[in-house]
């Protein structure tokens, strides 16, 4: 809970408005009152239920992916991923983020390239889109 409450500390700095955060906060059922739109709404509600259950209903996925198309739902699926799992790690080994960003400059010698985050960002999602294109070839009907 401690990275929780860090998180919503560092949220202030963002656009999203203090109404927003706090109902993000409090973990009740959102609504368009809260200030967030359908799409939003929609995504929000991916995430909760990915996170929460493992799965998500077609209807939900179905929203989402008209919204957003493929690329961008594949996106949100690999952001889910790559926060949750961080989020795991952060509270497995109790790191206080205050601390952390001192601890971070350790690893900087393993760095091959740099890239700007729009090429990796496709790099990742042509990658997942080409792994999703084979598996699906391979569980085809007959």
């Amino acid at each position: 809970m401690r990275v929780l409450r860090q998180q919503f500390a560092a949220a202030g700095n963002t656009v999203i408005a203090d109404q927003q955060i706090e109902e993000l906060a409090v973990g009740g059922s959102l609504s368009a009152s809260s200030g967030f739109d359908d799409t939003e709404l929609a995504v929000l509600g991916l995430t909760t239920e990915l996170l929460l259950t493992k799965q998500v209903d077609a209807a939900l996925f179905k929203a989402v992916h008209q919204a957003l198309g493929t690329k961008a739902t594949i996106e949100v699926l690999m952001l889910i991923n790559r926060w949750s799992g961080l989020a795991l790690m952060i509270n497995a080994l109790e790191i206080d983020l205050d601390t952390a960003v001192l601890h971070a400059g350790e690893a900087v010698d393993l760095i091959g390239e740099v890239l700007p985050a729009a090429e990796i960002v496709a790099r990742t999602v042509d990658g997942a889109t080409r792994l999703i294109a084979g598996a699906s070839n391979r569980y085809k009907a007959t």
